[in-house]
C-alpha cells in the first residue's frame, strides 16, 4: 500500500486488458438483417412523437418505472454504498489494511459466478418477476450481518452469501429491463431501446450523487475523523455500519416488496404483449 510501483504495475495491467478487449470488440456486434429491417421499418411507419413525447410515454409506464427504480436502488446500494464503504470497514472497524479486499473480492467473485447456474434454473422455473424480487429481498437480508461483524473472517463469510444472492439479481437485470422496453415499444409502436438505456444511464449517475451525500452526511453527523491514523469513536463506527449495511438492507428489502406488488409483466399480460409486438412487426 502506498507504493508508486504497485500503482504503475496495476495501471499497466489494466491498460493491456482494456487494449485486448478493444481489439476484440473493435468491429462491433453484428445484427441480423431481420433485426435491422425491423428497427428501420418500425421507425419509418410509426408516428414520430419526438424525444420528449417518447420519454413521457416511458415514464408513464408503471413497469418501466418500477424496473428503473430497482436498477437505481441496486446501483446506489451495491455499486455505490457497499463498494465505497468497504475500505472504512477494513480500516476503521476491523483495524486491518484495505489490501484485505483482495481476499474478499476473490470470495465474492467465486460466489457470484458459482451461483449463476442455480439462479438461471430458478428463473426458468419461477419466472423473471419472482426471481428478481426474491433476490432483492434476500440481498437486503444479507446486508444485516455486517451491522455486527467483528473481524475479516466473519466479513468474508457474509461476503460469500451477499454475492451468492447478488448473482441472481444481476442475471435478471437485463431480462426484466428488456420486458419493460418491449412494453414501452408496444405503446410507441416503435423501438425506443436506445433512449430507455439513456434514461437508465442518467439514473446510474444520479445514484452516485446520492451515495456521496449519504456518506458525507453520516460522517458529519457521527463526527468521523478523516485522519488516517485516527481511532474512531463508537458513534463513527456505527455510522460506517449504517452506510455499509443498514441503508442498503432497507433499500433492497423495500424495493423487493415494491417490485413484488407493482410489477405485472408476467403470465397472460406478458403473452399479450408479445402478441401485440409481433402484430406490429417490432418483436425482437
Amino acid at each position: 500500500m502506498g507504493e508508486a510501483e504497485t500503482f504503475a504495475m496495476a495501471a499497466l495491467v489494466s491498460a493491456i486488458i482494456l487494449g485486448v478487449m478493444n481489439i476484440i470488440v473493435f468491429r462491433g456486434i453484428r445484427e441480423s438483417e431481420e433485426m435491422k429491417q425491423m428497427f428501420i421499418s418500425s421507425y419509418e411507419k410509426a408516428e414520430q412523437k419526438g424525444f420528449y413525447g417518447a420519454m413521457k410515454t416511458a415514464l408513464k409506464t408503471k413497469n418501466f418505472r418500477v424496473s428503473l427504480a430497482g436498477y437505481t436502488i441496486s446501483v446506489t446500494a451495491m455499486a455505490g454504498l457497499w463498494n465505497s464503504s468497504s475500505s472504512y470497514m477494513y480500516k476503521d472497524v476491523y483495524g486491518i489494511e484495505p489490501s484485505a479486499a483482495v481476499l474478499t473480492t476473490i470470495v465474492g467473485v467465486v460466489a457470484f459466478l458459482g451461483f449463476i447456474p442455480f439462479w438461471y434454473n430458478y428463473a426458468i422455473k419461477h419466472g423473471f418477476k419472482k426471481t428478481y424480487y426474491t433476490c432483492f429481498i434476500l440481498h437486503g437480508l444479507a446486508f444485516i450481518p455486517f451491522l455486527f461483524t467483528q473481524n475479516i473472517v466473519q466479513h468474508t463469510i457474509f461476503v460469500f452469501i451477499l454475492y451468492m444472492v447478488y448473482s441472481g439479481e444481476v442475471i435478471m437485470l437485463m431480462p426484466v429491463a428488456s420486458d419493460t422496453y418491449d412494453e414501452v415499444a408496444s405503446q410507441l409502436e416503435k423501438r425506443a431501446d436506445a433512449m430507455l438505456v439513456g434514461v437508465r444511464n442518467f439514473f446510474f449517475r444520479v445514484a452516485f450523487i446520492v451515495v456521496a451525500l449519504a456518506l458525507g452526511g453520516i460522517h458529519i453527523l457521527t463526527f468521523y475523523d478523516p485522519n488516517p491514523a485516527a481511532t474512531q469513536t463508537p458513534e463513527a463506527i456505527w455510522g460506517i455500519r449504517i452506510h455499509t449495511a443498514l441503508i442498503p438492507a432497507i433499500m433492497y428489502i423495500v424495493m423487493g416488496l415494491i417490485f413484488k406488488k407493482y410489477y405485472t409483466l408476467e403470465g397472460a399480460e406478458k403473452e399479450a404483449l408479445v402478441k401485440k409486438l409481433k402484430d406490429l412487426g417490432i418483436y425482437r
